[in-house]
């Protein structure tokens, strides 16, 4: 297990932080996951049905631990909650927001460009987005459509002075990666994530019933490719990828050909650097302090000692998945991974039975 105390005590007094347990919200996973029912293991993506329970047991715990915290925060009368992972950043579009790059410099420019919204005039150009923004305090979600980001790293890293000398662009993975995929690429995306009003949702008990992505029943895909938000999901480095030890995915799902094939998203696409400003008005907000800036980034980029578990063979998938998905069998839910492995691995089976699957040369 691991704790996130190190890091709230530094953002203390900038951040307020509620650190939940288990035991504190009140969730029995054995109880959770014997009231939820039988559930199908899905072919290739787990390694035999005890991994599949596992990773039943940890979206069961999510969506609980949503429905704790959107009720909690209810109670407190608060507003716009964002529900979305750790691996994922929100920013605005610059494809539909002229002076995006400039918001993004602003503390709070996610909420404040959502008032702007609510109150703008119709007529206005930023008025006319095709997404429920003006009337989003009445249906009580906006879906935000993610975007994701390979492994390609960029040769740009400093563009326009974003970067404080006493920081390193490696260290960020906003500063990072810019190489993303197609904002229509809907297989590789995947579904977006919810923005509640959470004191206009009028069935809080509702939330996290239809999944973790959208957490109720107004939440709506956007019917357009147009989005003035979007979510830029990163896969990272394979070191901090490989460092979930616990991962109940690992192996499966996680995995390290999955890793290797989402590596390439984007690598052949311009580069998208419209988040870059974030930092820049970070450190203004903090008057460009550097000892300041350091401390509350120390570790950023960095894997605590003995954390990293790339050489673990729990993370790849085994031959006879491999060999599955390459013959057609247990089919994932596209064929694009699949049509990958074939690009990249052989299988080699022996008449005793044996399989071994061999890495082609590129």
């Amino acid at each position: 297990s691991t704790s996130p105390k190190d890091v709230t005590e530094r953002w203390n007094g900038l951040i307020q932080f509620d650190v939940w347990t288990d035991e504190m919200i009140g969730f029995n996973e054995t109880l959770a996951v014997s009231a939820s029912g039988a559930i199908r293991v899905k072919g290739s993506r787990y390694k035999g049905k005890d991994q599949g329970l596992r990773v039943h047991a940890h979206r069961l715990r999510q969506r609980f631990f949503y429905k704790k915290c959107a009720a909690h925060l209810q109670r407190q009368k608060r507003s716009w909650t964002a529900f979305y992972d750790v691996d994922e950043y929100i920013y605005i579009d610059p494809d539909e927001v002229s002076n995006a790059m400039e918001r993004m410099k602003q503390p709070g420019c996610i909420v404040k460009f959502i008032h702007e919204m609510q109150k703008a005039d119709p007529n206005e150009p930023v008025a006319k987005l095709p997404l429920p923004y003006r009337n989003s305090a009445n249906s009580g979600c906006i879906m935000i459509p993610r975007t994701y980001f390979g492994a390609t790293e960029s040769k740009q890293r400093n563009k326009s002075g974003h970067l404080p000398s006493c920081l390193n662009a490696t260290d960020f993975e906003t500063l990072r990666y810019f190489h993303r995929t197609s904002h229509d690429d809907f297989d590789n995306n995947g579904r977006g994530k919810s923005l509640l009003h959470i004191s206009s949702v009028s069935s809080i008990e509702s939330v996290g019933d239809r999944g973790v992505h959208g957490l109720v029943k107004s939440c709506k895909p956007p019917q357009s490719l147009h989005s003035p938000l979007r979510l830029r999901h990163y896969l990272g480095r394979w070191d901090v990828y490989s460092s979930r030890r616990a991962d109940p995915r690992k192996g499966g799902f996680r995995s390290l050909q999955h890793y290797q094939y989402r590596a390439e998203f984007g690598k052949d696409q311009p580069s998208d650097d419209s988040v870059m400003p974030w930092l820049l008005g970070f450190c203004n907000q903090m008057q460009n302090n550097e000892t300041l800036i350091l401390r509350l980034f120390d570790g950023v980029g960095r894997l605590p000692p003995s954390s990293h578990d790339a050489t673990n063979s729990q993370w790849s998938l085994s031959p006879l998945q491999i060999r599955d998905l390459l013959q057609g069998k247990k089919a994932e839910k596209t064929n694009t991974f699949s049509n990958w492995l074939k690009a990249h691995y052989k299988v080699e089976s022996y008449t005793n039975g044996s399989v071994e699957v061999v890495r082609r040369t590129q």
